[in-house]
């Protein structure tokens, strides 16, 4: 299915990728002051790919498609130990202040035991 014709999914909606982590583990300050997602330039490419890469980790996961290459390229992506490369995942969460190993743990919780209900996350707006 393409990403306008899934359930929840929309080309102009936002995500946050917060919402795959546990409420403890997300402080109000990187929620408050406006959506990360509203921020331009440089800073909302690196938003961009970083909410695309996993977004496309998850869809690949609920379409059964883990031995696709776009799955295989965004879990390299993701799951690459401390990349100094700016477009990395560790790069991208300490840019966004997010707990890199949390996240990664949380990704790996959404593998394990894939819910339908991840297709509201994926298509909320970013808090």
């Amino acid at each position: 299915m393409e990403r306008d014709k899934m359930p929840g999914f929309s080309s102009s909606t936002s995500w946050d990728p917060n919402s795959l982590l546990e409420a403890d583990f997300i402080l109000p300050e990187q929620v408050e002051g406006g959506s990360v997602a509203e921020r331009t330039g440089e800073f909302g490419l690196l938003w961009a790919v970083f909410t695309d890469g996993i977004q496309s980790y998850c869809r690949e996961i609920l379409r059964g498609s883990t031995t696709s290459l776009t799955y295989r390229e965004v879990e390299r992506w993701i799951f690459r130990p401390n990349s100094d490369a700016i477009t990395s995942f560790s790069s991208l969460c300490e840019l966004f202040g997010i707990d890199a190993r949390r996240m990664r743990r949380a990704l790996i919780r959404f593998r394990e035991h894939p819910s339908e209900g991840i297709l509201n996350l994926l298509s909320v707006n970013a808090a």
